[in-house]
């Protein structure tokens, strides 16, 4: 038994003198050194694209700037934006959504198809059948 713990202290010896030897001798793992001198053709072609770069990122930044402008006109010929729409439109004006469906409800109780009844009062296919069938229920 004592052969062996003798046996396994020489081995981590080993081992440890083996990790000393590397990390005092051996740094860096073997990578090859960095280059010293770097190309000037290469370097002018980094500066040529980066001069590219700086140019396209010039004129997207005025399409943009000039689209923002465009934008800003529109919004401010259109006025009020989608707070015009509700007042414009019969569905969202609940005095006149409700004549509108009277109205179709009239058309449908005198026999005009739904087809028709959606046409003339600017419903929605759906939106005249659904009137008409909850009608007959």
């Amino acid at each position: 038994m004592f052969v062996w713990a003798l046996v396994l202290l020489v081995i981590n010896i080993a081992f440890m003198g083996g990790i000393l030897y590397i990390l005092l001798f051996r740094r860096g793992g073997g990578a090859p050194p960095p280059i010293a001198h770097t190309g000037t053709a290469e370097i002018e072609k980094l500066r040529t694209e980066i001069g590219e770069i700086r140019r396209a990122a010039s004129a997207l930044g005025s399409e943009i700037k000039r689209t923002e402008a465009g934008c800003a006109e529109r919004k401010a010929a259109f006025g009020g934006g989608a707070a015009n729409v509700g007042q414009c439109s019969g569905v969202h004006d609940e005095g006149r959504a409700d004549d509108v469906y009277s109205r179709a409800l009239k058309m449908y109780g005198s026999g005009v198809p739904v087809n028709e009844i959606a046409r003339v009062l600017g419903l929605l296919n759906g939106e005249a059948e659904l009137l008409c069938s909850l009608k007959r229920l």
